[in-house]
């Protein structure tokens, strides 16, 4: 199976929902903060099958930069060249230089409220699992069970070139006693970049995150079918629904009945699909959702 089966289905659930769509609540569009939330604890208590589908917006208040909003990753590095696949092949130093930063900054990273919360929302037995583009693991951090990484993660290196698997705690290790590679870059300077090497083989390693040009992990996309077309509540939290076919989760879901609360800090262009549309952080909106819902 592959991942981009949802764009199809996505289309086609995006052309029937223009025949079935009602008039949604949407604080981005005037709706009051107080209106949104009643009606989205509403849906929450009413619901028995949610689903999360998280992005890099609910780890912005653990300290972890997102990927496109000014001063985000994507300020410092190129992602045609940091994050591509295939340049990593024949220069590794560039993912590297961006691979050092991010990692330290998860390192030093914790959950926050939202993550804590969806645990709490698993605890309640309401919610059934939490499908992320993001690759800090920070909802397994906060407790949460059934995660669905649909990016990979930076929880291991699985050798490219052998297939050995190196620990999170052993790749940390070599990247302190990697010896640098030089890269060139554009403007001519020369900057020797330590790039760790696989401890069987000696190729160039990486986290088992999905890069640009890389296919998405094909061996969770069944438990990540099963859970869209099985909840009754989709929960969107942080993401700008801009990258495809992830962004498509959210019209499936909804084709199939599921009704949507969407929380983002701005708005997406698929907010016509929400139920309800909350405008506001995750770590605080989240908590209000769901730790005052009288979920039991």
């Amino acid at each position: 199976m592959n991942f981009s089966k949802l764009y199809s289905r996505g289309v086609t659930s995006m052309i029937n929902f223009v025949h079935t769509k009602t008039k949604p609540i949407n604080m981005f569009r005037g709706d009051s903060k107080e209106h949104a939330i009643s009606i989205a604890k509403d849906l929450i208590r009413k619901s028995k099958k949610i689903v999360a589908f998280t992005g890099a917006g609910i780890s912005v208040e653990s300290g972890i930069p997102d990927f496109r909003s000014k001063g985000g990753l994507w300020d410092s590095f190129d992602p045609t060249k940091y994050a591509n696949y295939q340049l990593f092949n024949s220069k590794p130093q560039y993912f590297w230089e961006m691979a050092r930063l991010v990692e330290d900054i998860f390192s030093k990273s914790q959950p926050n409220q939202a993550h804590i919360s969806l645990k709490n929302l698993e605890k309640h037995g309401k919610l059934k699992a939490i499908i992320t583009q993001n690759i800090d693991s920070l909802h397994q951090s906060a407790g949460s069970s059934v995660v669905y990484e649909i990016h990979g993660s930076h929880k291991a290196a699985t050798c490219k070139s052998c297939g050995f698997r190196h620990s999170r705690e052993e790749v940390r290790r070599l990247m302190k006693t990697a010896l640098p590679l030089l890269l060139t870059k554009e403007n001519g300077n020369d900057k020797a970049i330590p790039v760790p090497l696989c401890n069987k083989c000696k190729a160039p390693l990486k986290f088992d995150i999905v890069m640009f040009g890389e296919e998405l992990p094909s061996e969770i996309f069944p438990k990540v079918m099963n859970s869209i077309e099985n909840c009754d509540l989709m929960l969107v939290i942080g993401t700008s629904l801009a990258i495809s076919p992830a962004n498509q989760i959210p019209s499936y879901a909804k084709s199939l009945g599921a009704k949507l609360i969407f929380v983002n800090k701005h708005e997406t262009n698929m907010d016509y699909l929400a139920d309800v549309t909350l405008k506001g952080n995750a770590g605080q909106i989240v908590p209000e959702l769901v730790n005052d819902a009288k979920l039991d």
